[in-house]
């Protein structure tokens, strides 16, 4: 395992793709001392790899006995440390249509989830990874919950996420209007994502909620127009209300499934400094096109050109979009929004207590669910009553 960190994580970490040097592992020297031996059995490009790395984390431990003023992820017990990562990489591996070379990513990526106490007990925030992989199945991939008249159900989807760097999966709540035409386009309002992890603490099953985020929603406008009236008394200056009522219809089912515990997350230590650094990395690879260029690209896309030039520019273009200079934005939604989501919804239900403040006892904010919120319920009321 030694070695598949140092050729892989470690050497990702050094790449362009991901270029992460800011999560600095400090290992003792006999760790150190231990990987150079274990390096000599390496050959051609794995020893060029593993040679940069271990450089790399000697250095690091240099910083550190230094005294300098970083944040660093110490690792008090290298053999506990690896069998951990070990345990997570098997069972990740038999995730079905995963592949064994996406647990490097898993890997890779995870270290970007880290709070303040995950940094400063890195073997505790490895056993909870491997329960949160453990109990990534308890739910069904989709339920439909229960039917809102005779045309619509309140039902959710359970998607993979692809970056692992909030949670391992996220959950999407929906109204699906039923087709009177099996030829009909599907009728769908979705509400945002939430990514979310279970365990068990203290004896009691808890539910990590890490972010609440849009990805592509669809919005059917006939349910979107039904949903208005309590849009409209849920809307205010700090979130939208489809946010408030996707995160009160999750933590309604979670009630439901005798989960009473919330914890929100709040900072991450490493989420701002890696999306900076994906800014810069993708507005110096779209500086490589000219307007004329971009010009050219734009038309022959739609004109219907596939190829791979096109596609790379696009694919470019979209990560410009999204990312570059977005890394303030990406900030305030993991925290600022995540914070206003929850007061609003304290705000618009007596059903759920704020045991534990953000900021104030802790980086985390936890709450404790009495009751359900069920904030469509006058949603149903009305729709039952219109047909």
């Amino acid at each position: 395992m030694e070695m598949t960190f140092l050729v892989k994580t470690i050497a990702d970490f050094l790449s362009w793709e991901f270029f992460t040097p800011y999560i600095k592992f400090v290992f003792d020297r006999e760790t150190i001392n231990e990987m150079e031996e274990q390096l000599k059995t390496l050959k051609g490009d794995l020893w060029m790899k593993g040679r940069k790395s271990l450089d790399y984390l000697k250095s690091i431990r240099e910083e550190y006995e230094r005294g300098e003023d970083s944040i660093f992820i110490c690792v008090p017990n290298s053999k506990e440390f690896f069998s951990l990562l070990e345990e997570m990489i098997t069972i990740y591996s038999k995730r079905k249509n995963r592949k064994l070379q996406d647990a490097d990513h898993f890997i890779r990526s995870i270290w970007l989830r880290m709070g303040v106490e995950d940094i400063l007990n890195v073997e505790n925030f490895l056993r909870k990874q491997i329960v949160f992989l453990k109990n990534d199945s308890i739910f069904p991939n989709y339920l439909e919950i229960k039917r809102l008249s005779n045309q619509e159900v309140l039902a959710y989807r359970i998607h993979e996420n692809d970056d692992w760097f909030e949670t391992n999966q996220n959950i999407v709540f929906s109204i699906r209007k039923n087709c009177e035409d099996i030829f009909d386009s599907p009728k769908d309002y979705d509400f945002p994502a939430i990514h979310f992890a279970l365990v068990k603490e203290k004896e009691r099953p808890t539910c990590y909620i890490y972010g609440i985020q849009s990805l592509h929603p669809m919005k059917d406008p006939e349910i979107k127009e039904s949903l208005q009236s309590l849009r409209k008394f849920l809307r205010n200056k700090y979130v939208s209300s489809d946010f408030i009522i996707g995160i009160s219809l999750f933590l309604d089912y979670l009630y439901d499934q005798q989960i009473q515990d919330i914890v929100v997350p709040t900072l991450q230590i490493f989420n701002y400094p890696y999306h900076e650094q994906l800014s810069s990395s993708i507005a110096d690879s779209f500086s490589g096109y000219s307007e004329e260029d971009q010009k050219e690209l734009d038309f022959l896309y739609e004109s219907g050109d596939r190829s791979d030039k096109v596609l790379d520019y696009i694919h470019t273009k979209g990560m410009v979009s999204r990312f570059v200079e977005k890394q303030d934005i990406i900030s305030e939604h993991k925290s600022e929004r995540l914070i206003y989501t929850f007061l609003e919804l304290m705000r618009h239900s007596r059903n759920m207590d704020c045991v534990r403040e953000s900021f104030v006892q802790g980086e985390n904010m936890e709450f404790h669910l009495k009751g359900k919120a069920e904030l469509l319920k006058d949603y149903e009321t009305q729709k039952k009553t219109s047909f």
